[in-house]
């Protein structure tokens, strides 16, 4: 209902959609108002100003006059088929097709217990990478896709760091970008009490195949325990285990087990974790553990963060992700495992004006340091900067900083031949950061980078940003340009990364998605584009087109074609 002066609104939201205790009358719950136009947001429970107003901390007591009854049984069954087509045209391979049938089931065991089941899953419509500019001797991380895997996902996902995570689901399906056929598994999560939640996940892939792997079990296990007012113990259990001729293979397994402890404070001004984890592996390695803590405090004027990680040689989850602790040798063409320490402070200062254009603003210090097994130096990142978030929620910031990085090996740079020789190097760079205001039609982020880079000069731009067409489309761009200069070899190098988007709704039923990407560091130009028409709820046919392109000669690389048809069925 609207007034001049008012409005209000009334939703209902029907109790099969929640999932809760029979009989419980007192519900923990909070209710959010945003104005984007005065960049204000209210809530029903009070919030402190420093903190995200979702935090459940500050969540306030609502009493039922009476318990609502308790939802019925939830059953959903989604078949899907695919037709497929594809051709290696640079590798001259032949045209493939083929026919998969497969599909998804979802159990509600209880008011709080989920089970997930699929069986020949396919992710042919899942949206591609998006592709990174990599500098850096590691690995890139790239998040997961796969609408399976992300569904109730931060029970396993949760443990460990950015950096050691000791379950990372990319690695089911997945080995060095070759697809693996899953076969089938299941997902069982929940909170079976109000203390405890549980999880436990475990996938079987195919047997051999063009990766040249035998059939492999991933199983991982994970439990919460609540302690005191908000904290948390949580313990996971990691396994891979190769099967060949349906039988394990016992000289091919892997295991993480590890224990966490996380923790917030009822007022939510201190936060952490420390962890432990072990790797045991069927070489039986020493040093095959990691282990960290983080602590920080934050109110509504200052923060301090410390962290601290150490990774042994031998940690090396096969379903996790750590990309430190290896580096390459060009000239042996072998990978070594290497045990590293990193420390991380960190502390910010935040002022509040009394100002109608500037929110707050502040000064902030942030150093990232590393170690090796014999606390040698070897990489050091030591940064000041300052922001500003403005009232219409733009913010801008700017970064000094100095970075020493020690190289053992010969580093080919860019992927380009351009190497760069064992020594220390000790260079700085500033950078410039603007996000415009995100209550716009039209939002976008710019960085600029420039100063010294290892033993030569370095000039950097970046861009992400997005407009809407409401409420038919949105036009989107990421994009990288890095410039480098090596006196070495007296060479330029000029890399750049586009990937335009486009996102259209013809309908509240149909819609279409392309994304195209350019990258020169790989030589590499991809189209992909979805067609997506949803006949029923959460029932689609896909039609997806993949093509990927050699530059700058755009010869054909390889493309395909795939159809998938999913449909729901709820009983």
């Amino acid at each position: 209902i609207r007034t001049p002066e008012y409005w209000t609104v009334e939703m209902r939201i029907p109790y099969k959609t929640l999932r809760f205790k029979e009989g419980n009358k007192e519900w923990r719950v909070n209710f959010t108002r945003n104005d984007l136009k005065k960049n204000e947001s209210s809530s029903w429970g009070h919030v402190p100003r420093v903190y995200n107003i979702a935090t459940l901390a500050f969540t306030q007591k609502m009493v039922w006059d009476e318990a609502p009854e308790k939802h019925g049984r939830n059953v959903a069954v989604i078949p899907f088929s695919t037709v497929e087509a594809d051709r290696n045209i640079e590798a001259n391979g032949a045209f493939n097709h083929a026919v998969k049938v497969g599909g998804d089931a979802k159990i509600l065991l209880n008011a709080s217990l989920n089970m997930d089941v699929t069986i020949r899953p396919d992710f042919a419509h899942v949206e591609v990478d998006r592709q990174q500019t990599n500098l850096t001797r590691f690995n890139l991380f790239f998040p997961e896709r796969r609408n399976f895997f992300i569904e109730n996902s931060d029970l396993f996902a949760s443990f460990g760091f950015r950096q050691i995570r000791p379950f990372f689901s990319r690695r089911i399906g997945l080995t060095n970008g070759t697809l693996i056929p899953i076969i089938g598994g299941f997902r069982l999560s929940g909170k079976p009490s109000k203390d405890w939640r549980v999880g436990l996940m475990s996938m079987q892939t195919e047997g051999k195949n063009t990766a040249g792997m035998f059939s492999q079990n991933y199983t991982v296990g994970a439990f919460q325990r609540m302690v005191f007012a908000r904290s948390s113990i949580a313990g996971i259990v990691v396994n891979r285990v190769s099967y060949h001729d349906k039988e394990v293979r016992g000289d091919d397994y892997n295991t993480v087990v590890g224990i966490d402890y996380n923790l917030s404070s009822k007022d939510n001004l201190w936060n952490g974790k420390a962890f432990y984890h072990q790797n045991i592996s069927s070489n039986k390695l020493a040093n095959a553990y990691a282990h960290a803590t983080w602590l920080s405090y934050s109110s509504r004027t200052w923060e301090f963060d410390w962290n601290h990680e150490y990774v042994g040689k031998n940690y090396l989850p096969d379903v996790g992700f750590v990309p430190r602790n290896k580096v390459y040798d060009p000239l042996a063409n072998k990978l070594y495992n290497v045990a590293y320490w990193r420390l991380e402070p960190s502390m910010a200062y935040n002022f509040y004006p009394h100002s109608s254009v500037v929110n707050n603003h502040g000064p902030n210090l942030y150093a990232d340091i590393y170690f090796n097994a014999n606390y040698l130096l070897t990489d050091r990142l030591v940064q000041a900067g300052y922001d500003v978030n403005f009232q219409n929620t733009a913010v801008a910031k700017v970064r000094a900083g100095t970075t020493l990085t020690r190289l053992f090996f010969p580093f080919d740079l860019t992927g380009k031949k351009d190497i760069l020789l064992p020594g220390t190097y000790l260079y700085s760079n500033l950078n410039v950061s603007f996000t415009s205001s995100k209550r716009r039609l039209v939002v976008g982020t710019f960085t600029a980078d420039a100063g010294t880079f290892f033993n030569g000069k370095k000039v950097s731009f970046s861009t992400d940003f997005s407009g809407r067409i409401q409420p038919y489309a949105i036009l989107s761009l990421t994009g990288s340009y890095d410039y480098l200069n090596l006196p070495e070899k007296n060479k330029n190098t000029y890399l750049l990364l586009l990937g335009p988007k486009v996102e259209v709704s013809f309908s509240r039923s149909v819609f279409f998605t392309a994304f195209f990407q350019y990258n020169t560091q790989i030589d590499n130009f991809n189209i992909n584009a979805r067609f997506q028409y949803r006949f029923k709820p959460m029932s689609d046919f896909y039609l997806v087109y993949t093509e990927n392109y050699l530059t700058p000669n755009f010869n054909t690389r390889n493309r395909a074609v795939v159809l998938k048809f999913v449909y729901w069925l709820n009983t």
